[in-house]
């Protein structure tokens, strides 16, 4: 083979070589740029479900007012309570201070909550819909990107769902769908638009009692509460009212107005810091005779002997002798507090 033969074999695998490494290059820089937009679209996810966290907790607080107000309800930091901003999400701590506005690509989001037409009133439920402010791509000037879309669906594990093309006047999920759009009072959302959705049945799993609560909480079982318990008005009970604790007349209490059992029967009243009766048995009385002394028919009901208990003084109130010296002299008592 001549020289020039071998020289045009050589250029030509060079030249070869160069065009597999300039696609090898293209499709190396094509797979980082697809991998990096995955990236963005799983974070917009992330940052997107954080903005649904917030709006659970934000129902929380406010779920009883935008349910008792209805359109009316006023939430102070909020301009409209039912639609709260990010912005005001985050000013109210229920969002981190340093939480971004928007999330990847400049893609922010808006919360509605949409309330069923018996609103108010005790029927009445409230859903919540978060949505991005525009469709999923990559910059405003583009519609919205299929496949970002696809895997920012999956980035949300099944919770979230999007207004897609086949059926725009409907915003589904897996477990949710509402009509597109969720609020009369705004313009339907694009195709494209990625949604997170708090739904009724996850609403009732927020019925529990807070602090603040206006709500009658209607118990229908037994309730132990191992700390005091104050009431602010008229305290009601359609059985016993059981008092475990015990006193003795006259003797120091603490809590002006406190009322505790007597210990020998009867109920104590704090008044004055002493423990004085509030009626009932009281001290009781008995009696003695001078021959056989203290006998069951004689004795105090309250202590169960021929004394007063701890607190009452004693007063003799009958003294009789008989006619019949054997029958002897009986002496009566009286125990006063």
């Amino acid at each position: 083979m001549s020289v020039v033969a071998a020289r045009g074999f050589a250029l030509l695998e060079l030249t070869v070589a160069v065009l597999i490494a300039t696609l090898l290059a293209v499709f190396a820089a094509d797979r980082i740029k697809q991998k990096a937009s995955e990236n963005a679209a799983e974070n917009h996810a992330v940052w997107m479900t954080a903005v649904r966290q917030a709006t659970v907790r934000y129902l929380e607080h406010h779920a009883v007012s935008l349910v008792e107000q209805g359109p009316t309800a006023l939430i102070p930091g909020y301009l409209d309570p039912f639609s709260p901003t990010v912005a005001e999400l985050r000013a109210a701590r229920l969002l981190s201070p340093g939480f971004p506005l928007h999330g990847a690509w400049g893609i922010g989001a808006t919360v509605r909550i949409v309330a069923s037409d018996d609103c108010p009133s005790q029927g009445c439920n409230i859903e919540a819909v978060v949505h991005s402010d525009r469709p999923l791509g990559k910059n405003s000037q583009h519609s919205h990107d299929p496949y970002l879309l696809a895997h920012w669906l999956m980035s949300t594990a099944g919770r979230g769902g999007a207004v897609h093309s086949q059926s725009p006047s409907v915003i589904h999920g897996a477990g949710f769908s509402f009509p597109n759009p969720p609020d009369v009072r705004i313009a339907a959302l694009p195709v494209g638009t990625v949604v997170l959705a708090i739904t009724a049945e996850q609403m009732q799993q927020l019925a529990y009692l807070k602090v603040g609560d206006e709500r009658d909480p209607q118990f229908q079982g037994s309730a132990s509460i191992a700390g005091g318990t104050s009431v602010g008005a008229a305290l009601a009970v359609s059985e016993h009212l059981h008092i475990g604790a015990a006193a003795l007349a006259h003797s120091a209490c603490v809590t002006e107005g406190a009322i505790v059992q007597e210990a020998f029967g009867g109920l104590l009243i704090c008044r004055a810091g002493l423990w004085k009766t509030a009626g009932g048995r009281g001290g009781g009385g008995y009696s003695m005779n001078s021959l056989t002394g203290c006998t069951s028919a004689g004795a105090n009901p309250v202590t169960g002997g021929c004394s007063c208990p701890p607190g009452y003084g004693t007063v003799r109130i009958a003294d009789s002798t008989s006619a019949i010296p054997a029958e002897g002299r009986t002496r009566g008592y009286l125990c006063v507090g």
